[in-house]
């Protein structure tokens, strides 16, 4: 199992923008849906740690680029 580590609000942010540019889905419709989201995975990796099941953790970069 691979673990990415990166900031939520990165993740968010990336995730948002794809749906949007990529997947043409409506803006504020993504927002949404990611907000909802984001709040379930939280409290999902609060009862859960997958993070320490994780074979390989992979630190990812605070760029645009990574």
């Amino acid at each position: 199992r691979i673990w990415l580590d990166t900031a939520p609000a990165l993740a968010m942010e990336r995730g948002i923008r794809r749906d949007i540019t990529e997947y043409k889905l409506d803006p504020n419709r993504v927002h949404t849906a990611w907000k909802e989201w984001s709040a379930w995975e939280e409290q999902s990796l609060a009862r859960d740690d997958r993070r320490a099941r994780a074979d390989i953790i992979w630190q990812g970069g605070g760029d645009k680029a990574s």
